[in-house]
């Protein structure tokens, strides 16, 4: 077939199979890295509505469609807006049972961790990107948060064994 795209630093050029193939040989390296999923754990898919948390849910759920002992939960804030009917129907249509939670859009600070922990889940997933973290820094530089530029995610290993933290992905 031919190629969708040219992967300069590996010299590929890849038709959309392969393109999937490698993105998803990448994620699971990756998700092996953290240490979580070497038994069985419920994991918390944050969905926003938006295309990162639907891409990421579709390609957790593909990677561990054959592992029974993992259990996918969907978190949605559902504030009844355009993003949470979004993610409801991406749930749905991947097959992933929900976890809801009304409330105000303004007031998401806490609440994703709190829901995840009242379902037993040992882990969240979110659909963050390099994007959305280029954009936390650089508020972070302008509002002169120094404390923000540092790295709030330690080794996933170290948050799996903290009692009531639960790791997140992005």
């Amino acid at each position: 077939m031919p190629a969708v795209i040219y992967q300069k630093y590996s010299g590929m050029n890849l038709c959309p199979a392969h393109f999937n193939d490698d993105v998803q040989r990448k994620v699971r390296e990756t998700l092996r890295q953290t240490g979580l999923f070497g038994h069985g754990l419920r994991l918390a898919l944050y969905m926003d509505g938006g295309k990162g948390s639907a891409v990421m849910a579709s390609i957790i759920k593909n990677l561990f469609a054959r592992r029974r002992d993992i259990d996918l939960v969907a978190l949605i804030l559902d504030d009844q807006g355009p993003g949470a009917k979004a993610a409801r129907t991406a749930a749905e249509q991947l097959g992933i049972r929900m976890a809801r939670e009304n409330l105000p859009s303004d007031q998401k600070e806490g609440v994703i961790a709190g829901l995840a922990q009242r379902i037993g889940a040992d882990a969240i997933a979110t659909g963050r990107d390099l994007d959305d973290e280029a954009t936390r820094i650089f508020m972070c530089y302008l509002e002169g948060n120094i404390g923000g530029l540092q790295d709030k995610l330690p080794d996933m290993r170290e948050l799996w064994k903290r009692q009531g933290t639960i790791p997140t992905i992005q």
